[in-house]
């Protein structure tokens, strides 16, 4: 029982590592615009933003559940590899289904993403999950 307890122990101190060497421990918001209509969509940015300190988790970066009609990613320009991911559901997503976005009326709703600073440069991912669950 001790063994497994160990080993459990030092997985978790290894993905706060990985915390610690990727991210500065403060928060990002990215701000953007999520407009068009129910045939097409577009994401404008308006500001990324500096908040306080991180807090949320420092293990878990990596979103494995497969929730939400979108997903967002930071991936670290260096390694090509994603180091924070979350699946989300957009209020556009919902406006995207009414009869008003099908008649063709644009609409631009306000949307945020926060994540852990990155240390390094990363290129922010939106995507949006398809008619055959992918993404």
């Amino acid at each position: 029982m001790n063994r497994v307890l160990l080993l459990l122990l030092f997985f978790s101190t290894a993905s706060a590592g990985d915390f610690d060497k990727l991210f500065t421990g403060s928060t990002l918001r990215f701000d953007y615009y999520h407009s068009g209509v129910s045939s097409e969509e577009h994401i404008s940015l308006d500001k990324i933003r500096l908040e306080g300190k991180w807090p949320g988790g420092r293990i878990k970066l990596i979103d494995d559940t497969n929730l939400g009609k979108y997903l967002f990613e930071v991936i670290d320009l260096k390694t090509n590899r994603v180091i924070y991911s979350r699946g989300f559901a957009s209020i556009y997503g919902e406006w995207e289904t009414t009869r008003e976005a099908r008649r063709g009326v644009w609409k631009s709703i306000h949307e945020s993403q926060r994540f852990p600073e990155p240390k390094d440069n990363v290129q922010l991912v939106l995507k949006k999950r398809l008619n055959d669950g992918s993404f």
